[in-house]
Protein backbone atom coordinates (compact mmCIF):
# COMPACT_ATOMS: atom_id res chain seq x y z
CA UNK A 1 0.00 0.00 0.00
CA UNK A 2 2.87 2.07 0.60
CA UNK A 3 4.36 2.04 -2.31
CA UNK A 4 1.03 2.87 -4.38
CA UNK A 5 0.50 5.76 -2.32
CA UNK A 6 3.95 7.17 -3.08
CA UNK A 7 2.67 7.94 -6.98
CA UNK A 8 0.46 10.65 -5.68
CA UNK A 9 0.25 13.81 -4.01
CA UNK A 10 0.28 14.36 -0.59
CA UNK A 11 -3.50 15.66 -0.64
CA UNK A 12 -4.15 12.14 -2.80
CA UNK A 13 -2.07 9.99 -0.50
CA UNK A 14 -4.16 11.38 2.55
CA UNK A 15 -7.53 10.62 1.10
CA UNK A 16 -6.27 6.88 -0.21
CA UNK A 17 -4.90 6.44 3.00
CA UNK A 18 -8.28 7.09 4.37
CA UNK A 19 -10.09 5.10 2.41
CA UNK A 20 -8.32 2.05 2.37
CA UNK A 21 -7.63 2.40 6.22
CA UNK A 22 -11.50 1.67 6.46
CA UNK A 23 -11.52 -1.55 4.08
CA UNK A 24 -8.73 -2.84 5.74
CA UNK A 25 -9.82 -2.14 9.33
CA UNK A 26 -12.97 -4.15 8.57
CA UNK A 27 -10.71 -7.02 6.92
CA UNK A 28 -9.02 -7.07 10.61
CA UNK A 29 -12.32 -6.92 12.09
CA UNK A 30 -13.31 -9.76 9.93
CA UNK A 31 -10.27 -11.82 10.35
CA UNK A 32 -9.74 -11.67 6.34
CA UNK A 33 -6.49 -9.31 7.13
CA UNK A 34 -4.20 -10.00 9.83
CA UNK A 35 -3.09 -6.64 10.09
CA UNK A 36 -4.01 -2.97 8.62
CA UNK A 37 -1.50 -2.12 6.06
CA UNK A 38 -2.40 1.55 5.96
CA UNK A 39 -0.89 2.47 9.44
CA UNK A 40 2.65 2.39 8.19
CA UNK A 41 2.03 4.36 5.72
CA UNK A 42 -0.22 7.01 7.73
CA UNK A 43 2.67 7.55 9.74
CA UNK A 44 4.32 8.39 7.20
CA UNK A 45 1.67 10.52 5.24
CA UNK A 46 -0.08 12.17 7.66
CA UNK A 47 1.18 15.37 9.44
CA UNK A 48 -0.87 18.21 11.04
CA UNK A 49 -1.32 20.43 7.95
CA UNK A 50 -1.68 23.99 10.31
CA UNK A 51 -1.81 26.77 7.72
CA UNK A 52 -4.87 25.72 5.56
CA UNK A 53 -7.45 29.16 6.06
CA UNK A 54 -10.30 26.90 4.21
CA UNK A 55 -10.49 23.74 4.10
CA UNK A 56 -13.72 23.31 2.83
CA UNK A 57 -15.77 26.30 1.05
CA UNK A 58 -19.56 26.26 1.69
CA UNK A 59 -22.01 26.92 -1.21
CA UNK A 60 -22.46 30.06 -0.45
CA UNK A 61 -18.70 30.71 -0.54
CA UNK A 62 -18.16 29.07 -4.07
CA UNK A 63 -21.35 31.49 -5.39
CA UNK A 64 -19.47 34.67 -3.28
CA UNK A 65 -15.53 33.74 -5.48
CA UNK A 66 -17.57 33.06 -8.52
CA UNK A 67 -19.73 36.06 -8.14
CA UNK A 68 -16.33 38.04 -7.31
CA UNK A 69 -14.41 37.80 -10.65
CA UNK A 70 -15.07 40.88 -13.35
CA UNK A 71 -14.39 38.74 -16.65
CA UNK A 72 -15.24 35.47 -18.18
CA UNK A 73 -11.92 33.99 -17.99
CA UNK A 74 -11.41 34.98 -14.28
CA UNK A 75 -14.66 33.06 -13.47
CA UNK A 76 -13.64 30.27 -15.54
CA UNK A 77 -10.07 30.10 -13.55
CA UNK A 78 -12.22 30.03 -10.28
CA UNK A 79 -15.58 28.15 -11.65
CA UNK A 80 -13.68 25.02 -13.12
CA UNK A 81 -11.64 23.65 -10.29
CA UNK A 82 -14.77 25.09 -7.44
CA UNK A 83 -17.27 22.89 -9.99
CA UNK A 84 -15.04 20.04 -11.63
CA UNK A 85 -11.79 19.61 -9.52
CA UNK A 86 -9.43 20.16 -12.65
CA UNK A 87 -5.87 20.75 -12.02
CA UNK A 88 -4.03 23.92 -12.97
CA UNK A 89 -1.51 21.36 -15.00
CA UNK A 90 -4.90 20.29 -16.73
CA UNK A 91 -6.49 23.68 -17.19
CA UNK A 92 -3.17 24.74 -18.84
CA UNK A 93 -3.87 22.39 -21.52
CA UNK A 94 -7.47 22.83 -21.49
CA UNK A 95 -8.93 23.45 -25.10
CA UNK A 96 -12.24 25.06 -25.84
CA UNK A 97 -12.91 21.50 -27.88
CA UNK A 98 -12.75 19.87 -24.90
CA UNK A 99 -15.52 21.16 -23.44
CA UNK A 100 -18.42 19.73 -25.69
CA UNK A 101 -22.13 18.18 -24.57
CA UNK A 102 -22.10 19.44 -20.88
CA UNK A 103 -19.02 16.88 -20.18
CA UNK A 104 -15.34 18.29 -19.58
CA UNK A 105 -12.73 15.71 -20.94
CA UNK A 106 -9.30 16.26 -19.89
CA UNK A 107 -6.62 14.52 -21.94
CA UNK A 108 -3.73 16.66 -21.56
CA UNK A 109 -1.23 18.50 -18.90
CA UNK A 110 1.46 20.59 -18.83
CA UNK A 111 4.17 18.38 -17.42
CA UNK A 112 6.83 19.90 -15.04
CA UNK A 113 9.17 20.62 -17.49
CA UNK A 114 7.11 22.31 -19.64
CA UNK A 115 5.75 19.88 -22.22
CA UNK A 116 2.63 18.23 -23.02
CA UNK A 117 1.79 15.03 -22.00
CA UNK A 118 -0.82 12.70 -21.01
CA UNK A 119 -2.15 12.52 -17.70
CA UNK A 120 -0.35 10.23 -15.08
CA UNK A 121 -2.91 7.09 -15.24
CA UNK A 122 -2.81 7.92 -18.99
CA UNK A 123 -6.55 7.76 -18.78
CA UNK A 124 -9.07 10.61 -19.87
CA UNK A 125 -11.22 12.23 -17.08
CA UNK A 126 -14.68 13.36 -17.72
CA UNK A 127 -16.50 15.58 -15.50
CA UNK A 128 -19.75 17.19 -15.66
CA UNK A 129 -19.88 20.95 -16.42
CA UNK A 130 -22.80 23.23 -14.91
CA UNK A 131 -24.91 24.94 -17.08
CA UNK A 132 -23.28 27.95 -15.92
CA UNK A 133 -19.61 26.92 -16.88
CA UNK A 134 -21.00 25.94 -20.19
CA UNK A 135 -22.40 29.15 -21.05
CA UNK A 136 -18.76 31.08 -19.49
CA UNK A 137 -17.24 28.83 -21.59
CA UNK A 138 -19.38 29.20 -25.20
CA UNK A 139 -18.97 33.41 -23.98
CA UNK A 140 -15.13 33.32 -23.75
CA UNK A 141 -14.96 31.63 -27.02
CA UNK A 142 -17.33 33.96 -28.73
CA UNK A 143 -15.33 36.84 -27.26
CA UNK A 144 -12.41 35.20 -28.63
CA UNK A 145 -13.66 34.00 -31.82
CA UNK A 146 -11.52 31.32 -30.87
CA UNK A 147 -11.85 27.26 -32.71
CA UNK A 148 -11.94 24.31 -30.81
CA UNK A 149 -8.85 23.58 -30.43
CA UNK A 150 -7.41 27.10 -29.08
CA UNK A 151 -6.64 27.35 -25.29
CA UNK A 152 -9.09 28.84 -22.97
CA UNK A 153 -6.43 29.70 -20.90
CA UNK A 154 -3.70 32.33 -22.98
CA UNK A 155 -1.60 34.93 -22.11
CA UNK A 156 -1.08 38.59 -24.29
CA UNK A 157 0.31 37.20 -27.26
CA UNK A 158 -2.46 34.01 -27.55
CA UNK A 159 0.47 31.88 -26.16
CA UNK A 160 -0.41 29.01 -23.26
CA UNK A 161 -0.27 31.16 -20.45
CA UNK A 162 1.90 30.29 -17.05
CA UNK A 163 1.01 28.29 -13.87
CA UNK A 164 2.06 31.15 -12.07
CA UNK A 165 -0.48 33.65 -13.84
CA UNK A 166 -3.47 31.21 -13.41
CA UNK A 167 -2.77 30.99 -9.65
CA UNK A 168 -2.65 34.79 -9.59
CA UNK A 169 -5.60 35.39 -10.91
CA UNK A 170 -7.33 32.83 -8.90
CA UNK A 171 -6.10 34.85 -5.58
CA UNK A 172 -7.57 38.39 -6.92
CA UNK A 173 -10.83 37.15 -7.39
CA UNK A 174 -10.92 35.29 -3.85
CA UNK A 175 -9.08 38.63 -2.79
CA UNK A 176 -12.32 40.40 -3.96
CA UNK A 177 -14.80 37.84 -2.37
CA UNK A 178 -13.23 38.38 0.91
CA UNK A 179 -12.53 35.06 1.89
CA UNK A 180 -8.95 35.42 2.19
CA UNK A 181 -7.15 37.11 5.07
CA UNK A 182 -4.20 39.72 4.64
CA UNK A 183 -1.20 38.70 3.98
CA UNK A 184 0.42 39.75 6.86
CA UNK A 185 -2.71 38.46 9.23
CA UNK A 186 -1.86 34.73 7.13
CA UNK A 187 1.29 35.06 8.59
CA UNK A 188 0.33 35.66 12.09
CA UNK A 189 -2.22 32.72 11.87
CA UNK A 190 0.23 30.43 10.37
CA UNK A 191 3.07 30.95 14.07
CA UNK A 192 0.04 29.81 16.24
Amino acid sequence: CTAMIRRFSYSSACRAIETFSSVFREAVQAGIQERDPTLQASAHFRRPCTNRLVDVLSPDEERMIIDAATSLRDRLVVRLPLETGILTAEMLELRFGDCSGGMLSVSRVLAADGTVAAPMDHRIRTMPLTSAAVSDLDGLQAERHAKAGDLVFVGGHGTRTSPTRLVVAARRVVGRASLMAPVEQRSEWDEE
